[in-house]
């Protein structure tokens, strides 16, 4: 069967292969998992060194996003950065390696050119839904919470379902750090509607209840998440919240189970 495949996608698979080779011979003789993926690695490395230059660009790209991955598996994550950089620069057109450099730069604390490549991922790929709520999260990491609202609103859609339940509470809080307090209650409320187990939306609503003075609603909020076992966390919020409606023997009792 190899021989009817083209030489270049064989060379090209060399890598892959070993890597499955290095596992299986891990898993046979009984070697730790880290150890197995450091040998998975190492013949990674070696593997796409030795079919180095007999690749067009394309080929070429994919043999720099494979050194890449061995790199960052031996915890050689500058060296993983240098290949996934060059197999970008040979194809941009490969959304793995994207992803790939953009958690790198990510974990190296480099968030401005993690948010490059998500805006680069967005631009060339406009339906990735993963890169969009990605590049909502660099913004918001940035202080840019009115860039996260348009992305976040457009992930969500004209109308919210089940299926994008779980994307309002982060639109709730972009809103709120705009400073549409209103939408983001909306968009909180909304979401435990849709999906009553969002604990973080009640969460978040009973603290802009409170923060905003409107009483009534952060003392429900507060209550569901006190009797969910929630007593150290939202127990003095509630005392609180109970001391301002003028109830302070509730808040007593409230502040007598906290302590």
């Amino acid at each position: 069967l190899m021989s009817t495949v083209d030489t270049a996608v064989r060379e090209t698979a060399v890598p892959v292969l070993l890597i499955f080779a290095a596992v299986g011979v891990a898993a046979l003789y009984g070697l730790p998992r880290r150890q197995g993926l450091a040998a998975s690695a190492a013949c990674l490395v070696l593997a796409v060194g030795l079919n180095m230059g007999k690749q067009g660009e394309t080929g070429r790209a994919r043999q720099h996003h494979w050194l890449g991955y061995g790199f960052e598996q031996l915890g050689l994550r500058a060296n993983a950065v240098r290949e996934y950089e060059t197999a970008l620069a040979l194809d941009a057109e490969n959304r793995e390696t994207y992803y790939a450099l953009s958690e790198l730069y990510q974990a190296q604390g480099d968030n401005i050119r993690a948010g490059g490549l998500y805006e680069s991922l967005v631009q060339r790929w406009p339906d990735e839904r993963q890169a969009r709520r990605a590049l909502a999260e660099q913004h918001m990491a940035a202080g840019r919470a009115p860039e996260a609202v348009q992305l976040y609103r457009e992930l969500v859609g004209e109308q919210a379902d089940s299926t994008t339940a779980h994307l309002l509470p982060m639109l709730g809080e972009a809103l709120a750090l705009s400073g549409d307090i209103e939408g983001g209650i909306r968009a909180y409320r909304e979401a435990l509607e849709l999906r009553p187990g969002i604990s973080e939306a009640r969460e978040k609503l009973a603290l802009l209840y409170a923060s905003t003075g409107q009483l009534p609603q952060a003392l429900d909020a507060c209550r569901i998440l006190f009797g969910e076992g929630r007593v150290a966390e939202f127990g003095p919020l509630l005392a609180e919240v109970l001391i301002h409606s003028q109830r302070d023997d509730e808040a007593a009792d409230v502040l007598e189970k906290v302590l």
